[in-house]
């Protein structure tokens, strides 16, 4: 005897009973398994945060920071040092060329002295500018000087200036004895106070 197959559609399309074939119960679909999830590389279980791929990592990527951190103050050390280096070369070039140009004008000045082409008037009168001339002051110029000292030849104008010739004066050099004590004037002295000034504005 021959029985017919009976298929019945459920409401899910997924699933489909079978009836009774020769006398046995349908089989059941079987059922499936969730996926597993892909493993992580490096990583065995657990959680990441305690994984020691994970751990090592990051302490890596911490040296790496420190390192460049580091290496960026070297650099900003460096570039300082520079600066201050320049700054010091500029001051001490600068230094040596006011020296070098008051050498420069010592020598062309002591070679006017030499040849005469100087006026020793315009010198006392600087160095009296100095002191109040209301006391009387002896002004003591070289014997060359004191010859060709213009004030010295006028006895009137000189009002209680005293001009004495002295041989350890030396020319284009005058010196004052004041109530108050000596004041010395030359090349020297003006050409020092010159360079103190320009270094002194650097």
């Amino acid at each position: 005897m021959v029985r017919t197959l009976k298929i019945l559609l459920p409401e899910s399309p997924t699933k489909i009973a079978v009836s009774e074939v020769a006398g046995q119960p349908a089989a059941k679909a079987p059922d499936r398994a969730p996926p597993k999830p892909h493993p992580v590389p490096g990583v065995t279980g657990g959680s990441p945060e305690s994984d020691p791929a994970v751990v090592q990592l990051r302490q890596q990527l911490d040296q790496e920071r420190n390192a460049m951190a580091q290496a960026r103050q070297a650099v900003v050390k460096a570039a300082e040092s520079l600066v201050g280096l320049r700054d010091q070369i500029l001051k001490d070039a600068e230094q040596q060329l006011v020296d070098l140009s008051l050498q420069i004008a010592r020598k062309v000045l002591m070679q006017d002295i030499q040849a005469g082409n100087y006026q020793i008037d315009p010198i006392i009168k600087e160095a009296l500018g100095q002191i109040d001339v209301r006391d009387k002051v002896v002004v003591r110029l070289n014997p060359e000087d004191l010859a060709r000292c213009q004030m010295a030849q006028d006895k009137a104008g000189a009002g209680n200036l005293e001009f004495v010739g002295d041989p350890a004066i030396q020319p284009a050099e005058c010196v004052l004895d004041t109530p108050e004590g000596q004041i010395r004037s030359n090349v020297d002295i003006h050409l020092d106070g010159i360079g103190q000034a320009l270094k002194a504005g650097e």
